[in-house]
C-alpha cells in the first residue's frame, strides 16, 4: 500500500523535476532573485562607470567623453553634478525596471542585457584608458 506522504514526495519531485528541465534561461531570467541580482548589478555598474568617468575627465578632460549629451552638459554644470544627475536617473530606471520585474517577463533578459553592454562598452574601455 503507497501511503500519503509517497505519493506527495513523488508528486513533489515530479513537478520540480519538470520546473528545471522547461525553465530554460529565459525562465531563469524571470526568477526574481536572478532579476533582484542583475539590478544590484547594474546598479554596481552605473556606480563603477560614474567614478571611471570622473576620473577620466580629471586627468584628460571632458573632450574625452564620448556621449555628446553628457559632454555638453559637464561644460555647462560641471562633471560630478552631470554624472550625478546621469547616474541618477539610470539608478533609478533600474529600480524602475526591477520593480516591472515580477509583471513583464523582458525584465530579466533586459537587465542582462544592460548589464553585458555597461562592461563591454563602459568599464573595459575606461579600465584601459585609465591603467595607461
Amino acid at each position: 500500500m503507497v501511503s500519503l506522504g509517497t505519493v506527495m514526495a513523488s508528486s513533489i519531485a515530479t513537478s520540480t523535476a519538470n520546473t528545471s528541465v522547461s525553465l530554460g534561461l529565459g525562465g531563469f531570467l524571470r526568477l526574481p532573485k536572478v532579476v533582484d541580482n542583475l539590478a544590484i548589478l547594474l546598479i554596481v555598474c552605473q556606480l563603477l562607470d560614474g567614478m571611471a568617468t570622473a576620473e577620466g575627465m580629471h586627468r584628460f578632460g571632458v573632450g574625452l567623453e564620448g556621449n555628446f549629451l553628457l559632454r555638453e552638459t559637464m561644460k555647462l554644470i560641471g562633471v560630478i553634478p552631470t554624472l550625478i544627475l546621469a547616474k541618477g536617473a539610470a539608478i533609478g530606471m533600474t529600480v524602475g525596471l526591477r520593480r516591472m520585474g515580477s509583471q513583464v517577463v523582458w525584465v530579466g533578459q533586459s537587465l542582462l542585457l544592460l548589464c553585458l553592454v555597461y562592461i563591454s562598452a563602459a568599464l573595459i574601455p575606461w579600465l584601459f584608458i585609465l591603467i595607461r
